[in-house]
């Protein structure tokens, strides 16, 4: 799966100016032009760095958390609920019309 580092890295590694820390809740700071990302352990920590001044043009109210584990909760459920391509002679002869 990786590190939460590392999925950060590839959420925002292109368009962040910097990404620190390492923990499965990201906060993003979109303030003053540019996005910087800080990665917490716990939502508590999540939750304290979202109400800080991330800079002189800080924004708290543009301050989200966003959680990497259920980014990843998703992929893999899309993963696992992606069914295999079938013919429609396939789907018909396992579905038998109900018509008399």
């Amino acid at each position: 799966m990786g590190t939460w580092q590392g999925k950060a890295n590839r959420e925002w590694g292109t368009t962040a100016s910097w990404i620190k820390g390492d923990g499965q809740y990201a906060v993003l700071h979109p303030c003053g032009g540019e996005l910087t990302v800080t990665l917490c352990a716990t939502p508590i920590e999540a939750k304290a760095a979202k109400a800080s001044r991330c800079g002189g043009r800080c924004a708290v109210s543009r301050h989200t958390v966003t959680d990497l584990g259920d980014t990843f909760l998703e992929a893999a459920q899309a993963v696992v609920l992606t069914q295999p391509e079938q013919s429609k002679s396939d789907i018909a002869n396992a579905c038998p019309s109900s018509a008399p």
